[in-house]
């Protein structure tokens, strides 16, 4: 096997103790003035949902606002910088910037995700629109990630960066937008005429307390528990999909939902279905844990949490699949994954505080 690759770790940054504070001010402004060059360029004319014209936007959050409440400690909350202590974003945000995105109108806002929503649902049967309205929301948010990004890469190259790295990202941006679109499209049509057995639902956990995590989001896993593969997420041919599962991890205010759940039709996840439906409770909910912070970079914790908990899970939290080509050799998508697979071992989740377990729960 050649050695041609070498994973990125988003936690493997330089050390910037070096470096002055002027200079890290001015890296800081600059991340932010791109930033906002691309969500200004990112902006539509109309709303995503209704189609009509729109010029200002509803600040929509992906996970129910009475969620965060639930977490939150004077207002605010951690997300992944906060363990990956990344020195040009913050350590912590506000309820109003957890999670939000600027593409729907007020009005579709409040009506479409109205049952999804709404914290006395919970105390029923999870129906077909409420997992639709996740459904939407999860592929709302991003639609508006790739938007902003395909933008910020075009003004990456006003800042020297090589113009077929750009072209490769954007590449592959136009492709993931398609995906979430047409998943998009799925979830309003599902939310507007809902049939028993739309979704299949292979996990839905309630617990009596409130754990100090909140997730809601699109994941597509790269192997199952048993090594085996699912997406091959590195294959650029346009005609391959990348299926994802959607997860919901709910805190509400004396008990918790967790909801795993994916387009019925689907086969491409049976087999880890089969593996973690054979699990105990207690054991799906550290597969649960280890995937939310393997995978996904949206998630909001409490500040109740320990500094020492947030230490012990970077180890997970920065890796990514992103890499480096260390050679000329061109791998296939075999020798990729054969180097990619080691990234998400499923035996580590034993390795990382289990934030669903009850003697991590909210008290207040």
């Amino acid at each position: 096997m050649y050695d041609f690759y070498s994973p990125l770790r988003l936690n493997d940054i330089p050390d910037t103790s070096g470096i002055s504070k002027d200079r890290m001010i001015a890296a800081k402004k600059q991340t932010n003035d791109l930033l906002k060059q691309a969500k200004t360029q990112a902006k539509q004319n109309t709303c995503y949902i209704c189609k009509k014209p729109c010029t200002s936007f509803c600040n929509s959050h992906t996970i129910p606002q009475f969620c965060l409440r639930n977490i939150a400690k004077n207002g605010n909350v951690y997300y992944s910088n906060t363990i990956l202590e990344l020195p040009v974003l913050k350590e912590d945000k506000g309820i109003n910037e957890s999670g939000t995105f600027h593409l729907i109108c007020r009005d579709c806002d409040s009506k479409v995700f109205s049952d999804y929503e709404n914290p006395d649902n919970y105390n029923n049967k999870i129906t077909t629109k409420m997992l639709a309205q996740m459904e939407i929301k999860n592929n709302l948010k991003n639609i508006s990630k790739r938007l902003i990004e395909v933008n910020l890469y075009d003004l990456m190259l006003g800042i020297g960066m090589p113009d077929y790295w750009v072209e490769s990202k954007k590449r592959v941006s136009d492709m993931d937008l398609k995906e979430y679109n047409a998943c998009f499209e799925h979830g309003i049509k599902r939310n507007m005429k809902p049939f028993e057995g739309d979704y299949y639902v292979p996990i839905h956990i309630e617990l009596p307390y409130t754990i100090p995590i909140a997730f809601q989001g699109a994941i597509a896993l790269f192997n199952d528990l048993e090594g085996n593969p699912i997406n091959e997420i590195h294959n650029l041919d346009p005609k391959y999909v990348i299926e994802s599962v959607y997860l919901s991890v709910l805190p509400l205010k004396d008990k918790s939902v967790i909801i795993m759940f994916i387009k019925n039709g689907v086969k491409r996840y049976s087999r880890f279905f089969k593996q973690i439906k054979k699990l105990t409770e207690t054991e799906q909910l550290c597969v649960l844990n280890y995937i939310v912070f393997a995978y996904c970079e949206d998630y909001f914790i409490s500040p109740d949490i320990s500094k020492d908990s947030l230490e012990r899970l970077i180890q997970v939290a920065g890796q990514t699949t992103e890499g480096v080509l260390t050679s000329d050799h061109q791998p296939n998508l075999n020798e990729i994954f054969d180097k990619v697979s080691p990234i998400y071992n499923y035996d580590d989740r034993q390795n990382i505080p289990n934030l669903f377990l009850e003697e991590f729960k909210i008290i207040r």
